[in-house]
């Protein structure tokens, strides 16, 4: 669970009770777009900052393959599913 979720249902939840308790039961859509956009845009764009914009780039000095092998592997492990 996200350290947001945690603070608002600490017992846990569905995940519409916890949208609910963020944007009330009836949004606007331009509330809904706002929230999916905060959302959805930031995570793909700082995962390719990271990746390939720091990562790539400190290890291309020690070879390209190494520098792709080592960032697609990086990338597999970080996204590989939580089998608790």
């Amino acid at each position: 669970m996200t350290p947001l979720a945690e603070t608002l249902l600490p017992d846990g939840g569905p995940p519409q009770q916890i949208i609910d308790r963020i944007v009330g039961p009836d949004p606007s859509t331009a509330l809904r777009i706002t929230f999916f956009t905060a959302l959805v845009v930031p995570g793909p764009f700082f995962e390719e900052l990271i990746y390939r914009g720091v990562l790539l780039r400190a290890l291309v000095s020690r070879g390209r393959i190494l520098a792709i092998v080592g960032t697609s592997v990086t990338f597999a492990a970080v996204h590989i599913p939580d089998l608790d």
